[in-house]
């Protein structure tokens, strides 16, 4: 049965998604977005645009995105996905802190066993923080 995320205070929320570098040029940037809907984006290597930059989420696309999490069932996976099928790919760490309670998960995109869920969600953290203004 998947959990009820319960918001008792904007502040007691905090969702971070890091993507790390690749033998290419995969995009390493930073996102952590607070629970006032404020986003911190930090672009670091293969970004367009390098440096910290802020933006901000309504709170209707904030309850979407701990919906999302609730959807994924984020508290019950795995902390690592980390079997190596494919080498040289990037790595994907999320993490969410809610009342006090943090969960944070490190996916290699060279593990194939990673539930596809959890993909799916590094890329709606993406596409809610609109990441793609300052990556692209």
């Amino acid at each position: 049965m998947k959990s009820k995320l319960r918001l008792t205070d904007s502040n007691d929320l905090l969702i971070t998604l890091e993507r790390t570098a690749c033998n290419g040029t995969c995009p390493v940037y930073k996102l952590t977005l607070h629970g006032t809907g404020l986003i911190v984006y930090e672009g670091r290597d293969y970004v367009k645009t390098k440096g910290r930059r802020t933006s901000k989420i309504s709170e209707d696309e904030l309850k979407k995105l701990m919906s999302w999490f609730e959807e994924t069932d984020f508290f019950s996976l795995n902390d690592s996905y980390e079997e190596i099928t494919v080498p040289d790919m990037a790595t994907a760490i999320t993490s969410i802190t809610i009342n006090d309670i943090t969960k944070s998960i490190r996916h290699s995109y060279g593990d194939f066993n990673a539930p596809k869920e959890l993909t799916r969600l590094e890329h709606r953290i993406d596409r809610i923080s609109n990441s793609l203004q300052w990556i692209k």
